[in-house]
């Protein structure tokens, strides 16, 4: 999740993001009317298989309060402190440049969460993780799926 930051020594690099060009404009235009877009990854080929088995091994050997086995998924709170590996995925350009539209203001990364579905399990109803009049909001959520989605 990303969320708002308020500070002024952040106000420099929220200009380059914004200026950035790698967002579609047909993106943000879906951003802004649907409340979601998809985006083509930010890692694929031998990086991506790093990463997916990364994921893997930090979920093998999880244990603690950041780690949690539910009814339909396992969970794993504050993932960016068990392998560096992620923050590529966080600093994607595209996604900076969809936080920059949508939250119009300096933001910073609120939680990177680790989540692993259960297959037939049912799906969750669709939802918004605050209300729209919280002093944290906006807030823009991101998903990247590193296994084949598949009932």
């Amino acid at each position: 999740m990303i969320s708002k930051c308020h500070s002024d020594a952040v106000d420099d690099q929220f200009q380059q993001i914004c200026s950035g060009s790698t967002l579609p404009s047909q993106s943000v235009r879906q951003l802004v009317e649907s409340g979601f877009v998809v985006v083509p990854g930010p890692i694929s080929g031998d990086p991506f298989n790093e990463l997916t088995a990364a994921y893997d091994e930090v979920m093998a050997v999880a244990a603690g309060p950041d780690f949690k086995i539910a009814s339909t998924t396992t969970r794993m709170s504050d993932l960016l402190t068990y392998a560096a590996l992620f923050h590529d995925v966080y600093l994607y350009p595209p996604l900076l440049e969809a936080c920059s539209h949508i939250i119009g203001e300096p933001f910073k990364l609120s939680s990177f969460l680790a989540r692993t579905l259960r297959g037939g399990t049912p799906a969750q109803e669709l939802h918004a993780d605050l209300a729209r009049c919280s002093e944290d909001a906006p807030l823009l959520g991101f998903i990247l799926m590193i296994d084949s989605f598949r009932e």
